[in-house]
């Protein structure tokens, strides 16, 4: 699949993603918290063809994408919307970042964008929400629930984007639906058989639901 491409903000609290390295590893390009770094990717990015796919793996914003954070590399956007407009025209952009549906709404260049809603992938992410009262009926979420959250909704990514890149169905409007589909089956899988608790469907009915497709 030489016309797709992996960028991954790696730190400590991304690590997880680095899954999607296992299944497609000659796609992989890996973001370190360096200025170095910081500038290979950005360069690799403007050189990308147009009608191109591209998977970000990485925190985010609605105003943006972040890179990763490091000891003296402080976690700050790279990629707002003007430059998001500029690196990803006439491109399939998936952006497996929290709040990635909101900023998908600033961008108007691309061919075809899939984002996401608020993702919590940590328990420091899941403490902050408690502790703010946004989410204060995932109390009783623990570190298993989230590492098997991460890992359904990271393995739906990977199944729908083989089961259409690699055969040449590769609209982002096929790969959601087969996100969708695989969520769904999983969800009536645990639910029937009583293996999750209400708050970890939540979980996976808020990831299925607040992903946003766009198209040009």
């Amino acid at each position: 699949m030489d016309d797709f491409y992996i960028i991954h903000a790696l730190d400590e609290t991304t690590s997880f993603l680095e899954v999607f390295k296992a299944e497609f590893p000659q796609n992989y390009h890996v973001f370190l918290p360096t200025e170095t770094s910081k500038d290979e990717i950005l360069e690799l990015l403007k050189s990308i063809p147009e009608n191109s796919l591209i998977l970000f793996l990485g925190h985010g914003h609605s105003t943006g994408l972040y890179g990763p954070e490091g000891i003296d590399f402080p976690q700050n956007i790279f990629i707002d919307s003007e430059f998001g407009n500029i690196l990803f025209k006439e491109k399939k952009v998936i952006l497996l970042s929290c709040n990635s549906n909101q900023f998908v709404t600033r961008l108007n260049t691309h061919k075809e964008i899939l984002g996401f809603g608020n993702i919590l992938s940590s328990m420091e992410q899941l403490r902050n929400e408690v502790e703010n009262g946004a989410r204060d009926n995932y109390g009783t979420l623990t570190k298993e629930d989230i590492d098997f959250f991460n890992a359904i909704y990271c393995t739906a990514i990977i199944k729908a984007i083989k089961e259409t890149h690699l055969k040449r169905i590769n609209t982002l409007k096929n790969i959601a639906k087969i996100i969708e589909f695989f969520i769904n089956k999983e969800l009536n899988y645990l639910l029937k058989n009583k293996q999750i608790t209400k708050e970890f469907a939540i979980l996976l009915f808020s990831f299925r639901n607040e992903m946003v497709f766009r198209a040009n």
